[in-house]
């Protein structure tokens, strides 16, 4: 009997609870001084409910007298009751609708169950609780996945109105299950919810990608900045930049050592967490060379072009010549490198070079000393009062001084060049003047 009152005065202080805090009737109870106490349980089409979101409530004609929800006992009683305190006078005739707060509404249900007031009446007790009954027709109860490529949805259906019902969600491809939703209230966050079916409902099985971590670092760290770390959901695109401080260049994306990008703007599907790298290294200066020229005889003309340049740029040299002086060629350490006037090269350290040019003196062609006949010549030319085994060769320069041929034949053929005019040097250093016709 102590047994039973303490899990009265339990019920009664749950009822109280439920009437300030969450009951959808509320009596007046200051009307009637005295009331009455049922301890019962609840079945809908004879199926004995477990479900918090049910309340009774108990009328006279439309004036409520008293409510209660329904409410899980643990052990011994392990089962869901109503403790139900209802107002009244003497002999009052009572009613009993049902209110389901899942759906906010008011069940069109059957009740099973008439009842008159008695003032301090106790009716049912825990080991026999009254029965409140209600009859019903079918529910549906539908499903949803969002989004739905995310994960997958079973049960629900057509089913009597009281019935146990199942729904399970199953994530996709890696996919996380959040929760399980009524009108965006959450019900559950278990993947597999059960409860007893009473009204047309819609449930939606709430899925999220996973999220990954993307970890971005520079190194050196004062080599750089970098950007575009933090959380992901798996397949989203993930852009990192690296941009390199003064006095340092952005080399590559590195993760574990190894170089997934040449590029400081990478981009990537995430598909795991990642540690990315960006290595920095110092900017080297660029290194210059001097190239020095000078031109032997110095009175014979300038160069173009010397000057410090930057290594792996390309010099072009060029000789300007004086009047009556002729070009022989480019030596450097006394080694010829070009026989052209115009000199070009890949700078690729400091360099001296010397530009050889020849003074001539034009003879008139009827001088004692060599002369070149025929003067016009269509080809073949001699050169009289030369020694038969001069030790020099003849060479042969055109009207800018470019050297275009090299030979100790006497007479020459000269009939592989172009009509014009041309120099010749011969030994002594001195030149010829001659003219060319075809």
């Amino acid at each position: 009997m102590e047994e039973i009152k303490k899990w009265l005065l339990l019920g009664c202080l749950l009822w109280t609870l439920n009437g300030v805090a969450q009951n959808h009737w509320i009596p007046n109870s200051h009307q009637f001084p005295m009331n009455m106490n049922v301890i019962a349980v609840l079945e809908v089409n004879g199926i004995e409910q477990s479900n918090e979101m049910l309340e009774l409530g108990v009328f006279c004609g439309d004036e409520c007298r008293g409510s209660c929800i329904l409410q899980y006992f643990d052990e011994p009683l392990d089962r869901y009751m109503l403790f139900l305190t209802a107002y009244g006078a003497e002999g009052d005739p009572f009613l009993f609708r049902l209110y389901d707060h899942l759906t906010q509404q008011e069940l069109d249900f059957v009740s099973g169950n008439t009842m008159t007031y008695h003032t301090n009446a106790l009716i049912g007790d825990l080991m026999e609780p009254y029965v409140f009954s209600f009859i019903a027709g079918n529910c549906t109860v539908s499903v949803a996945a969002d989004p739905d490529q995310l994960g997958e949805v079973t049960g629900g259906g057509s089913c009597l109105c009281g019935t146990y019902c199942t729904v399970s969600a199953s994530p996709l491809g890696g996919s996380v299950f959040l929760g399980w939703t009524l009108n965006d209230d959450t019900l559950a966050t278990a993947s597999s919810y059960s409860f007893n079916a009473v009204a047309d409902l819609l449930l939606t099985a709430h899925f999220a990608s996973p999220e990954y971590s993307v970890t971005v670092s520079a190194s050196p760290s004062e080599g750089g900045t970098v950007d575009g770390g933090g959380a992901y959901a798996l397949g989203a695109t993930c852009r990192v930049t690296a941009m390199p401080n003064e006095g340092y260049l952005f080399e590559s994306w590195t993760e574990e050592g190894v170089v997934v990008s040449e590029e400081p703007d990478y981009s990537f599907e995430v598909q795991s967490d990642r540690e990315l790298v960006a290595v920095f290294k110092v900017e080297d200066s660029p290194e210059y060379f001097e190239i020095a020229v000078e031109v032997l005889p110095a009175e014979g003309g300038s160069v173009v072009g010397a000057g410090f340049y930057e290594e792996g740029s390309e010099c072009t040299l060029s000789v300007d010549l004086n009047e009556n002086y002729l070009f022989v060629n480019w030596t450097e350490n006394g080694v010829e490198v070009s026989a052209d006037r115009i000199y070009s090269f890949v700078v690729t350290e400091p360099r001296s070079l010397v530009a050889h040019v020849l003074f001539y003196s034009e003879l008139p062609d009827s001088s004692e000393k060599a002369v070149l006949y025929p003067n016009p010549s269509h080809g073949w030319v001699w050169l009289k009062d030369v020694a038969a085994l001069h030790e020099e060769p003849f060479v042969v320069y055109d009207i800018l001084g470019n050297q275009v041929l090299t030979t100790f034949d006497n007479p020459m053929n000269l009939s592989g060049l172009e009509a014009g005019v041309y120099y010749v040097k011969i030994q002594g250093g001195s030149a010829r003047k001659l003219v060319l016709s075809r």
